[in-house]
């Protein structure tokens, strides 16, 4: 009797699960690009009156948040939600919004 293969198992669980996860990552990155990234950067852009020029050292970090959104829309739209080297982008592109957008969100 032949042992029963556990990796068989995991490898038919995440390749379920991985287009799942890439579609939320995808759409996560995209809604946070929409609803507040994109706008602190028309702000930034708009306004050269910021405190201490605190725009100036802002506006990379809103700029390459708002180059995620790339990877994220190619997820969404094309058939490449199942490759894993785009759920890997999308999950730290992910993890590096959410952290800016903690700091950003209770900066005093």
């Amino acid at each position: 009797m032949a042992p029963a293969k556990k990796h068989s198992i995991i490898k038919t669980y995440w390749t379920l699960i991985a287009p799942l996860m890439s579609k939320v990552f995808a759409a996560f990155l995209i809604l946070a690009n929409v609803c507040i990234f994109m706008p602190w950067t028309f702000r930034i852009f708009s306004t050269n009156n910021n405190v201490c020029n605190m725009g100036v050292v802002l506006l990379p970090i809103t700029v390459l948040i708002n180059l995620l959104v790339i990877p994220a829309t190619l997820t969404l739209i094309n058939k490449t939600r199942n490759h894993n080297k785009f759920l890997i982008v999308n999950f730290l592109s992910a993890s590096w919004t959410m952290y800016w957008l903690n700091l950003f969100l209770t900066a005093r």
